[in-house]
């Protein structure tokens, strides 16, 4: 959930509507996963009304633009000459363990070449305690000279599902020494390399990139010109919620 305050600057009472457009994927059951109350209402003057938006999805998207939920809030007010318009975005993902941060993930298939269904049974449900493993990119997109540093964080979090807190726990495999001796770090905000997540946190993992003083002698850093440099890690998450969990129940629900 989240906040907005709307604010009446006119010496007139003004009445306003909210507006939900455009919702790039819809839940299951049909309706939009946002919600803003008071969808409607008058401002006095100099008044503030704060809305309550909500986002309640229930599946993780499997196509969409970058594989989330977005949809455009319209505040309409008559006799304005422009509404005012914020554009939200939220995402689910199917299990409690999740990394955020990185870079968005290409949309999958477009949805009238493949029917909704057909693409939720391609999806196999982890079995419990078995590692969840998936590719992910992380861009640092600031420039650095040699001797220099940037960094980058992202996170590792643990979602509560079901009303069921469920600990979780993330690895990292170590960098080759080629990519250690390029400049890369990848640490946890603990220095350890693997971690736990309670139900309901979320750990942090800096990424830096420093590149030697002296670069290679066949590197085009040495001959003045920029070039990209890559690394690769294992980011193993384990545990945490299953969707359709509940307490004293076999989990054998579908996952939503």
């Amino acid at each position: 959930e989240d906040t907005l305050s709307l604010l009446n600057m006119s010496p007139f009472a003004l009445p306003f509507t909210c507006l939900l457009e455009g919702p790039s994927i819809g839940t299951l059951s049909g309706r939009s996963p946002f919600s803003v109350h008071p969808k409607q209402g008058i401002l006095q003057p100099n008044e503030r009304q704060e809305l309550q938006v909500t986002f309640c999805a229930d599946h993780e998207p499997v196509f969409g633009i970058n594989n989330m939920f977005t949809e455009t809030l319209r505040v309409v007010v008559p006799n304005q000459s422009e509404d005012q318009v914020v554009q939200l975005s939220g995402r689910c993902w199917e299990r409690g363990m999740y990394i955020a941060g990185c870079d968005e993930p290409k949309a999958l298939q477009d949805p009238f070449l493949v029917s909704l269904s057909d693409a939720f049974k391609a999806r196999r449900k982890v079995p419990e305690g078995e590692h969840n493993q998936a590719e992910v990119t992380v861009t640092i997109d600031e420039e650095v000279e040699c001797g220099g540093k940037i960094a980058k964080s992202i996170f590792v979090g643990n979602i509560p599902m079901g009303g069921v807190a469920t600990g979780g726990e993330f690895t990292i495999d170590p960098l080759s020494k080629p990519m250690v001796d390029a400049g890369w770090v990848i640490a946890t905000s603990d220095q350890k390399a693997s971690m736990p997540v309670p139900s309901g946190e979320r750990k942090e993992i800096i990424i830096e990139f420093n590149p030697p003083e002296l670069p290679s002698p066949i590197s085009l850093a040495n001959f003045g010109l920029g070039e990209w440099y890559e690394a690769t890690t294992l980011v193993t998450l384990k545990g945490g919620g299953q969707p359709g969990a509940a307490k004293g129940k076999d989990d054998k629900g579908k996952g939503a």
